[in-house]
């Protein structure tokens, strides 16, 4: 009896392990959820280190239509038309120590507000933003707040100060004053209320 185990395992067992390789594989691809709607949170120490922190605050009504007028004034994350904010994309080089603005989007007050639940959560809002998380990527609020846990604790490990890299506004070289460089950090003027 043992041997013919063995034997099956052996004769089969290439099988099996194929199957559980595919199997995994569909799993990721069909039943892992991509979110439409997570946070994207700052290092504390880039807090207020942004795009509006270093143009005039005309120049960043100016782009902020802009981008609305790209996006079809609505949001780009769940199509609200009301109550629209210009958000700044950021992907970051911790090797480099490079944090570079790479995208302006669109998106309705309620989806800015989960994009930066670090602040909604100071504001007051952290709830309502959970909800709204839930709501347009279709999830538990138990699975969101694993979501942000994780957020949280991957943000936790920047705690550097980075080079601001703002060439991305060099395509809105029509309606900004200047050419923009890798390194603005010097540039940044303090807001309080920036985000």
């Amino acid at each position: 009896m043992i041997f013919e185990i063995l034997d099956f395992i052996i004769k089969y067992g290439y099988y099996y392990v194929a199957g559980l390789f595919i199997f995994f594989i569909l799993f990721n691809i069909f039943w892992t959820k991509k979110l439409k709607l997570t946070p994207e949170l700052i290092p504390y120490r880039m807090h207020y280190k942004n795009v509006r922190a270093v143009l005039s605050e005309a120049d960043w009504r100016n782009l902020a239509k802009t981008i609305y007028k790209e996006s079809n004034y609505k949001c780009d994350i769940c199509g609200a038309r009301e109550r629209l904010e210009c958000h700044e994309v950021w992907q970051f080089n911790d090797r480099k120590s490079v944090q570079a603005l790479v995208g302006l989007t669109t998106l309705c007050s309620d989806c800015h507000r989960v994009k930066h639940i670090g602040l909604a959560r100071k504001m007051g809002y952290f709830e309502d933003a959970l909800e709204h998380m839930c709501k347009v990527n279709q999830i538990s609020r138990r699975y969101a707040k694993k979501v942000i846990d994780w957020n949280e604790k991957e943000v936790s490990k920047r705690n550097k100060d980075y080079n601001l890299d703002l060439r991305f506004l060099n395509k809105y070289r029509n309606i900004l004053p200047r050419q923009y460089s890798s390194n603005e950090i010097d540039n940044c003027k303090v807001i309080n209320d920036n985000y």
